[in-house]
């Protein structure tokens, strides 16, 4: 124990993480609460100093109180005035957790992040090789150990569970670009290549849509950043600001459910679900469009009473989709931005826009290298594709999933190097508050380097023109 340090606990995350996301999701939640308080520990004690939040993290830190104070007065009108407190406090909560965690994790040592990273490499292989093994084997390892635990695997509890690694899929999606930012920082870059693509073969396979356009436009992102880094950032930008802002609006244009059913028959039952519930939402959130119903409210807006059941036909008149027995919106929208439209109106969507400009301005601004800074910018694109398409966004798990992932991506980001100007200069310090700890100050070139007159004149002849 004595030996214990902040790459050992993040690293057991990294290795814990897939097949709880498999098998137990909920299970990712506890993860992330004791990954985090137990880094922030360790940092403590070893290093006698609290995790410091980036200045670069300012302005997102300034968006998360304002979020928290308009959440807990939203309790004021919410037809669920306890709920919307706890609900509150719970997500200030986490919110302050998982950045007090990123903060530790990107102040690691060399001796930490070479733990950490070994057992990165190691969980995003481990994991990736487990949901192989799953899915071609119609879930045998998980019948196994239910076998040995005395349950039924005809338990209609069970049946849904054992064929759906959605939440699992979900998770590897977003775990894909830190592993790949840890295999390409270790010079194994054909691997870094090789095995995201399989882990994404792996989600066509499963056939879930939602993880696997995430992490397709994840790709599409991350390609953009390594081509393009000038035109990425503020591309990105406008279309998440301008899409939080005006997603209100875009349910209005989804046509009556039974047009669309009959001009397109062929989607699977959940996009139609979700079509049908993202336009309910859309008519309710104009009902409050400034302050919302109140935090966490989505679920008390219907209830058993509300369920109806219908059946959609094609042009021929053949059946195409039954709903069953559903809520308007049961439970959540299953869309973030439109959730907290609904929720928070427009103050706490102005709110989430802040933040998430915020987000990629600090991330724009970084020291990282290219490549891992536009591994950072395909995670974020990951993560705000799945919570624009699928669960609750204060569901505990998933706001553990996001967290997780964003420090193994903040432990495992390099910065750029500073091609010898530190080591020239011994008394010169890197002040950037998002430089790492360790790694921004080793020699690259020197004076023999890429631009061996402009270095030979600083060594030389004490000039630092043109720096």
């Amino acid at each position: 124990m004595r030996d214990l340090n902040r790459g050992h606990i993040l690293g057991g995350a990294a290795v814990l993480a897939m097949p709880i996301a498999f098998y137990v999701p909920k299970g990712i939640a506890p993860l992330f609460a004791i990954s985090a308080i137990g880094t922030v520990i360790v940092q403590v004690i070893r290093t006698r100093s609290i995790p410091r939040v980036p200045r670069a993290l300012f302005v997102v830190s300034v968006a998360v109180a304002v979020f928290a104070v308009w959440a807990w007065a939203s309790a004021l009108w919410s037809v669920t005035p306890a709920q919307s407190l706890y609900a509150a406090t719970s997500v200030f909560v986490t919110l302050v957790i998982g950045l007090s965690f990123v903060a530790a994790t990107r102040q690691l040592d060399a001796g930490e992040r070479e733990v950490f990273e070994r057992a990165l490499i190691a969980g995003g292989i481990g994991g990736v090789a487990l949901l192989a093994v799953e899915l071609s084997s119609d879930a045998a390892v998980y019948r196994w150990v239910l076998e040995r635990a005395g349950f039924s695997i005809r338990s209609p509890v069970l049946v849904g569970v054992v064929f759906n690694f959605e939440n699992g899929l979900s998770l590897a999606a977003l775990f894909l670009w830190p592993w790949a930012t840890a295999l390409w920082n270790r010079g194994m870059g054909i691997l870094a290549v090789v095995f995201p693509l399989f882990a994404i073969g792996l989600m066509v396979v499963a056939g879930k849509e939602a993880p696997l356009l995430a992490a397709a436009l994840g790709g599409v992102v991350l390609a953009t950043a390594l081509l393009a880094p000038r035109v990425a950032t503020p591309v990105l930008g406008l279309v998440v600001v301008i899409g939080v802002l005006a997603a209100p609006l875009l349910p209005k244009a989804i046509p009556p459910m039974d047009e669309l059913v009959r001009s397109a028959p062929n989607p699977s039952s959940s996009v139609y679900s979700r079509l049908l519930i993202w336009k309910t939402a859309g008519e309710r959130i104009f009902e409050r469009p400034f302050a919302g119903h109140g935090m966490d409210t989505s679920r008390a807006l219907y209830g058993q009473k509300d369920k109806t059941e219908r059946i959609f036909y094609d042009r021929a008149g053949k059946p195409v989709w039954w709903t069953g027995a559903l809520e308007p919106i049961p439970l959540h929208p299953h869309n973030a931005v439109l959730q907290i439209w609904l929720e928070l109106g427009l103050v706490g969507a102005a709110g989430l826009a802040l933040l998430l400009g915020a987000t990629l301005r600090a991330l724009a601004r970084s020291r990282l290298a290219r490549a891992d800074k536009a591994a950072c910018f395909a995670l974020f694109t990951t993560g705000l594709t799945m919570a624009s398409v699928s669960y609750g966004i204060w569901q505990g798990w998933w706001l553990g999933a996001l967290w997780l992932t964003v420090a193994f991506a903040a432990a495992s980001a390099r910065g750029r190097p500073d091609h010898g100007l530190a080591k020239a200069v011994p008394s010169a310090s890197v002040t950037d508050a998002d430089a790492p700890d360790s790694g921004a100050s080793e020699e690259f070139g020197g004076p023999k380097g890429p631009e061996p007159t402009r270095y030979g004149d600083w060594e030389r002849k004490g000039r630092c023109i043109d720096f």
